[in-house]
């Protein structure tokens, strides 16, 4: 599956976890925000052109089939949670893996499941094709024997 990881600048290794998960389970990266082809900056003033063209690809990213959000540990981390719901309007399923305390309304939609620990993220992994599978079965319906 088409699988795009956000988190905040501060977090990038519990990112890069997620996404190495995401690879050995099976899934593609649709843009690794926290590689070569990423930009982070603490502002974007003075930036203005290199940051449309980065929120472009992140938000093309974001239209993915599988979303997986790694909840910032302090305060801040706001571009991810835009990309959480571009991903959630899109129709994708919406993994959220929790490093701290923050809850959210979005995060008991049908589409979106809580993952507790890096065993539960592992079996997530291997199962999300069955669960998108199961939130869009017009899309992919069931081959005939």
């Amino acid at each position: 599956m088409k699988c795009y990881v956000a988190g905040s600048t501060k977090d990038i290794h519990h990112v890069n976890y997620v996404q190495r998960a995401a690879i050995e389970a099976g899934h593609t990266i649709t843009f690794d925000w926290t590689g070569p082809d990423g930009v982070i900056r603490e502002s974007w003033y003075g930036h203005e052109a290199q940051g449309q063209e980065h929120s472009r690809k992140e938000v093309n990213a974001a239209r993915c089939e599988l979303f997986i959000l790694v909840t910032p540990q302090h305060a801040g981390g706001v571009g991810c949670f835009v990309e959480f719901g571009i991903a959630l309007g899109h129709g994708a399923l919406c993994y959220v893996f929790p490093f701290n305390n923050r809850d959210s309304v979005f995060f008991y939609h049908k589409h979106v499941y809580i993952i507790k620990s890096k065993r539960h993220l592992t079996y997530a992994l291997k199962v999300a094709h069955t669960r998108y599978n199961n939130l869009h079965p017009d899309k992919y319906p069931p081959v005939s024997a």
